[in-house]
């Protein structure tokens, strides 16, 4: 953060990974492209996919269409995304 290491929790990217998420139907790989595009973390499009996999498993995120390509996955949010803001 302000360009010194510095040490999170896991969950610290949540936020903003949150944050990019639009209503209805988006593909996961634009949202990644979106949320390093635009913060500027020092961090892979890998921590932001596994968070986002996190999300899924805890029922904030459905996939829509399963790809084989993961980031070419069409998610939405779910109700239990919309109760936590």
């Amino acid at each position: 953060m302000n360009g010194k290491l510095t040490s999170a929790p896991i969950d610290f990217y949540d936020y903003y990974i949150r944050k990019e998420i639009s209503d209805g139907e988006f593909i996961m790989g634009r949202v990644i492209g979106k949320i390093l595009g635009k913060h500027r973390f020092r961090m892979g499009d890998l921590l932001v996919s596994m968070r986002m996999e996190v999300m899924i498993i805890g029922g904030e995120l459905e996939i829509v269409k399963d790809d084989e390509i993961k980031y070419r996955n069409i998610l939405k949010k779910t109700k239990s995304f919309c109760d936590r803001k």
